[in-house]
């Protein structure tokens, strides 16, 4: 008994962790995409605007991980008589399909322009 309570205070202790540097990595990622769209704007660079997006998505990631981790952390209820914490394999999965569509789109945008090229 007393390794199964010792067991769920580290799962619990896990959460409440992953939950902070998710927050922290959101608040970064946020800022420094809005400083790149700022800074690629101002000067026209493409490269800037590109990562600027780039570390918005990645914002967009990170709160998908957050909002698993923040259910997951909910304790038993009828509905869930063993808990949620499987929620957070599945924000996992979204994460992971989210990169893989935000990837394609890159691929596609990349593959448009470098066979219809355009002056910058």
């Amino acid at each position: 008994m007393a390794g199964s309570q010792s067991s769920a205070n580290l799962i619990n202790e896990g959460i409440l962790a992953g939950q902070k540097i998710a927050k922290a990595s959101i608040v970064t990622l946020i800022s420094i995409g809005i400083v790149e769209l700022v800074i690629g704007h101002i000067s026209g660079s493409v490269v800037a605007t590109a990562d600027g997006t780039d570390s918005l998505s990645d914002a967009m990631i990170s709160f998908i991980v957050l909002l698993g981790l923040r259910i997951a952390h909910k304790p038993a209820d009828k509905t869930f008589h063993f808990g949620y914490h499987k929620v957070e394999s599945f924000a996992a999965l979204m994460a992971a399909i989210g990169m893989v569509v935000i990837g394609s789109v890159i691929l596609y945008h990349s593959y448009d322009v470098l066979t219809h090229p355009h002056e910058i």
